[in-house]
């Protein structure tokens, strides 16, 4: 019987499974995207608070005077288009404004801290994104609605107590309802979102300068140690026209 054959192996086929395990065993590290988690869920929340406060009917009660017992919300002034349909419900064009704008400044209040709860919680490598994160300009344009939006809220119980009280001799009292306290809130939680966001922002800035110090002292150290005859060995760089 003839013996088998030996087979040996292509040394350009092992070659190249080295070089595809070096591939694959050599690959880049990830960059760092410099999420905040905590940042992001306040943010969120501020965004879920918003939404639920302009869902809930509950903005205002007023208690005494003409229109007591009655509520004033967002959702009547978003169903009906003119103003002359909810005289009934104690609203004056002024007020049906006011609130229309309140609408508004949630709506960017919660498109606001939506979108900046998603750069926290992703983060980006992009320049401009990057610079809108770190400074939290998402939470801060959510406070400013929620800040606002309870201003307006303020405005309206004025308004509410004036035309009340020149169509009855009663004092008219208006009370803060559920939807109110739900903006205050929701601007807290932005306040809080920020306020991480910046101190993370300083934390990670100091860290970056401490590295480099400490890289760059690292470096003269090494050159300081080479004796000065090393640097004559070392050849000039070749001429390019």
């Amino acid at each position: 019987m003839l013996p088998n054959p030996l087979h040996f192996p292509n040394p350009s086929s092992s070659s190249r499974r080295r070089s595809r395990h070096n591939r694959r065993g050599s690959h880049r590290p990830k960059p760092e995207y410099e999420r905040n988690v905590v940042s992001a869920f306040f943010a969120l929340a501020s965004a879920v608070l918003l939404a639920i406060a302009e869902a809930e009917p509950k903005w205002l009660h007023i208690l005494s005077g003409k229109c007591e017992g009655k509520i004033i919300g967002l959702y009547k002034v978003v169903a009906y288009k003119h103003p002359e349909v909810l005289t009934s419900y104690c609203f004056t064009s002024t007020i049906v404004v006011l609130l229309r704008a309140i609408v508004a400044l949630c709506c960017i209040g919660i498109i606001a801290g939506m979108f900046s709860c998603l750069l926290d919680l992703c983060g980006t490598m992009n320049s401009c994104l990057k610079l809108v994160k770190d400074y939290s300009v998402g939470n801060v344009i959510t406070v400013l609605m929620c800040v606002t939006s309870s201003l307006l809220v303020y405005w309206v119980t004025r308004i509410l107590e004036e035309q009340s009280g020149k169509d009855s001799n009663m004092p008219v009292k208006v009370k803060f309802d559920i939807s109110f306290f739900l903006v205050v809130a929701a601007g807290a939680s932005a306040v809080m979102a920020t306020a991480l966001s910046l101190v993370m922002h300083c934390y990670l800035h100091r860290t970056r300068q401490r590295t480099r110090s400490e890289e760059e002292l690292s470096l003269d150290l090494l050159y300081s140690m080479l004796p000065a005859d090393s640097f004559a060995d070392i050849p000039p760089p070749a001429y390019s026209p």
